[in-house]
């Protein structure tokens, strides 16, 4: 499916991805356990950031499937397999990005956690980011959907 050099890039960078999502999904979850602080709008970015981590793992499965199938019989044309790449490697780097974002969220969350004093300012703090939270939501969720078109594309 993929040429040797791009796939093994790529299959790197979806693994990265893949972590990185495993990791915030595990963080964001502690932070609904542990504290007071997060609502059912954080549990579910959990869920979404969770489920985007499942997601890498199924389309790395997908590449790493495509490369053997590559070395055993005969691969697609270099053009179509350079676009499928490409297209692979911008999802997972916009991805990233989010991620990056999700994570000085996640930061920035623990660390207003320890600064309140009150039950009120913390509601207020919350409430003040649950746009920022949705947003970032919509994006996990989009990442997630686009990586499974790629992954059908992938297997087909």
């Amino acid at each position: 499916m993929l040429n040797s050099s791009a796939a093994v890039g790529t299959a790197s960078a979806i693994l990265g991805l893949s972590k990185e999502a495993w990791t915030l999904g595990i963080s964001l979850s502690k932070l609904d356990q542990n504290t007071r602080l997060v609502d059912t709008t954080v549990r579910n970015l959990a869920g979404e950031v969770k489920s985007l981590g499942n997601q890498c793992d199924l389309v790395y499965a997908e590449v790493e499937g495509g490369l053997r199938r590559s070395e055993a019989g005969s691969p697609l044309p270099h053009d179509v397999d350079s676009r499928m790449s490409n297209c692979l490697a911008i999802q997972v780097e916009e991805a990233s990005r989010t991620m990056q974002e999700l994570e000085l969220f996640v930061v920035n969350l623990t660390g207003q956690e320890a600064r309140f004093i009150d039950q009120a300012q913390r509601q207020r703090w919350l409430d003040q980011s649950k746009n920022q939270v949705a947003n970032i939501k919509t994006r996990v969720c989009r990442h997630r959907d686009n990586l499974h078109t790629t992954q059908l594309l992938i297997n087909t």
